[in-house]
């Protein structure tokens, strides 16, 4: 009696609280709380059959009832781990839901091993007259579904560390070492209860992942929700000015920022309206996306007025950089139909010792001194200009002088 509930206290109770959890629980996806809960009905019903098998076992005499018991107790237990696979795999993702499908195959072939027993004795034969089961030459099949399971775990555990995502990768390796410690339990006969124990154990392992997934993910889009512009999908000022925080602290970091503007935008926005000023900051965003490298920072910093972030340039490159600005104004020269051609002016700063507001000044300087004489164009700073100085020169002056580095930090 003590052993019976030693056997079944850790199962039920904690599959109860599992319930609980998973139903009261509006975090995970329903997709996941199905899988989850179709999973948890299985393994109840592995342990309800097991624990018949177990008392049906003390019989003296054959009775079909225990080769039944035992037939649906071992179909149950592949059948639960291929339902846990089901709630952890992203089957919307053609891959994964192929292997999901292709995993079926063992099941097929556990399910005709467990049921052997009432027409072969090639995988389980039985003794009638001691009530008792023996393995034929193929009873190694009933642990062959699990096996499979537990090989393709702990290749996606692989996968994981490989992606750098530990945190599931190790969730599925404490997974897998608990299942299969559980089979080592069962096979070895040691104190058959831990089993069950065992598994309910992996069960709130991969719960509280689960858990802890959607917290993690919920917590990714709030901060994306507050680091990205809503209009135009790029940065924000909040996200600038946590990416300036970050990277003051990196000594010696060589960089480049970049100040720009739409030059007359508030004329624009106060003759064509704002949903025409609206769909040229989205033009103007994606050719800031599209032009400058994945690794600069593009950032909406208010109004018109956009910041990059350059990580890894210097003034050499400043060529470089206004050609883009060139580029982002050439395909402004050509808007969709009832949008004003319109351009953009930009200043440009560089460090070779780090980052810090003192560079966006100077880069904004930049950009003041073009709005003040040419506009639509692209100028570095340069401390030996004074304003009177740079104002009188034309564009193409302006650019040959930048262009040489005469004067530039």
């Amino acid at each position: 009696m003590k052993d019976f509930i030693a056997y079944n206290f850790v199962p039920i109770v904690g599959c109860a609280m599992m319930f609980a959890f998973v139903i009261k629980n509006n975090k995970l996806t329903e997709r996941k709380r199905r899988f989850f809960i179709i999973t948890l009905i299985i393994f109840l019903l592995s342990v309800l059959f097991r624990n018949a098998d177990k008392i049906v076992s003390d019989y003296e005499t054959y009775t079909a009832r225990r080769a039944a018991y035992s037939a649906f107790g071992y179909f149950l237990r592949p059948l639960f781990a291929y339902a846990l696979l089901g709630t952890d795999l992203n089957l919307n993702r053609k891959k994964q839901r192929i292997l999901y499908t292709l995993l079926g195959i063992p099941m097929i072939i556990t399910l005709f091993s467990a049921f052997s027993v009432f027409f072969t004795d090639i995988v389980y034969g039985f003794h009638t007259d001691t009530n008792n089961f023996y393995s034929g030459p193929l009873g190694w099949l009933n642990f062959m579904a699990l096996g499979i399971y537990l090989v393709v775990i702990l290749v996606l555990a692989v996968i994981d560390f490989t992606r750098k995502n530990y945190r599931h990768g190790t969730m599925i390796l404490g997974t897998a070492f608990l299942m299969i410690s559980a089979v080592l339990f069962e096979y070895f006969e040691v104190r058959e209860f831990l089993s069950e124990s065992v598994m309910t154990m992996a069960l709130m392992l991969y719960l509280f992942f689960f858990q802890d997934d959607e917290f993690v993910k919920e917590r990714k889009r709030l901060r994306k929700e507050a680091t990205v512009d809503a209009l135009t999908g790029i940065y924000n000022r909040r996200a600038y000015e946590d990416l300036m925080e970050n990277l003051s602290k990196e000594d010696n970091l060589i960089a480049g920022i970049l100040v720009m503007d739409i030059d007359y935008f508030k004329s624009i926005n106060d003759t064509y309206g704002h949903d025409v000023g609206d769909i040229i900051l989205k033009n103007v965003a994606g050719l800031l996306k599209s032009t400058f490298r994945t690794s600069d920072y593009v950032i909406r910093y208010g109004g018109d007025e956009f910041v990059v972030i350059m990580i890894g340039i210097t003034e050499d490159l400043f060529f470089v950089v206004k050609n883009k600005i060139d580029s982002i104004n050439a395909a402004l020269d050509n808007p969709a139909e009832g949008i004003p051609k319109v351009s953009v002016s930009a200043g440009v700063s560089f460090s070779e010792s780090g980052v810090s507001e003192n560079l966006f000044k100077q880069a904004d300087e930049a950009l003041y001194r073009v709005k003040n004489s040419t506009k639509k164009g692209c100028a570095a700073y340069d401390e030996s200009f004074d304003t009177a100085e740079f104002e009188s020169k034309t564009g193409s002056e302006i650019d040959s002088v930048n262009v040489s580095g005469k004067g530039r930090r």
